[in-house]
């Protein structure tokens, strides 16, 4: 039978004593699930930054139709308002998952320069863990500042140790996430800027990344345009054109491929509360 534990942070909005804070660590869970299960949760209901921490067994993470197997030591990431769609392919698929927001998480996020999956040379941190799941929902403001703490220390273990292949990686993915918005920005342009051969940039994110450095750029592009579309009132050939698709019917073709619905229904979605299936 899977197993399943969640620890969560008081809201930060609905507290007057809380400090303020950059970013918020909101949860932290372990499950462990049987072989097969398979579990779906809509967009509406993950407004935060999720990291997914591997320690044992296999399974894999659905994003954008794009299956990301994850073995021991595997991390992967899921951005706010993100379907999250987890498949058991093991008896007892060990995982951890630490879950934030804030004002400025995605700058801290990103900060990081983090793939969506890596693979990490550190042991799962368990003492810190338990630490964080001791005290979690404490009120006190300096408990508030202990868990950023704490998930700075978790987001830098999953870092391990840094190799210049890392950092190649790390540099490309700064500049998709400053330039998705410039239509010419495509895996030849990458690697003049990166100074590396396109072949080369291709091999190490297969490698690192599981997908071609194109596939990440679209994915870049369709999660800009997610964020938008629940969060602005832009017209969708605007929201388009920022996305680094100039073409309005080419970007509701690619929107409506990736996320099995139009830019105008997705919106539509947010507007009225419902959850998007």
């Amino acid at each position: 039978m899977s197993h399943y534990e969640l620890y969560s942070s008081p809201s930060y909005q609905e507290h007057v004593n809380v400090p303020k804070l950059p970013v918020y660590l909101r949860s932290v869970g372990h499950k462990i699930l049987d072989d097969g299960v398979q579990e779906n949760v809509p967009e509406l209901r993950s407004p935060f930054y999720e990291m997914i921490w591997c320690m044992r067994g296999s399974g894999e993470a659905l994003l954008y139709q794009e299956k990301f197997l994850l073995s021991a030591n595997d991390i992967f990431f899921y951005h706010p308002n993100e379907r999250h769609i987890l498949h058991s392919l093991s008896q007892g698929w060990d995982i951890y998952w630490f879950a934030f927001d804030g004002p400025v998480a995605a700058s801290f996020f990103d900060g990081f320069g983090y793939p969506r999956k890596m693979h990490t040379s550190e042991p799962f941190p368990v003492a810190l863990f338990e630490e964080i799941r001791n005290e979690i929902a404490d009120i006190a403001p300096a408990v508030f500042r202990k868990m950023l703490a704490r998930l700075c220390e978790i987001l830098a273990l999953a870092g391990g140790v840094d190799r210049s292949e890392n950092s190649l990686i790390s540099n490309a993915l700064h500049i998709i996430r400053d330039n998705f918005a410039d239509p010419g920005l495509n895996v030849n342009t990458l690697a003049e800027q990166l100074q590396v051969h396109r072949s080369t940039l291709v091999s190490l994110f297969r490698t690192q990344y599981g997908h071609r450095p194109s596939r990440v750029i679209h994915m870049e592009r369709m999660f800009q345009a997610k964020t938008l579309l629940a969060n602005t009132t832009l017209p969708v050939r605007e929201v388009a054109a920022k996305c680094g698709i100039p073409e309005t019917s080419s970007f509701c073709r690619v929107f409506l491929k990736a996320t099995g619905t139009t830019p105008a229904k997705y919106r539509e979605t947010f507007a009225n509360g419902e959850e998007h299936t």
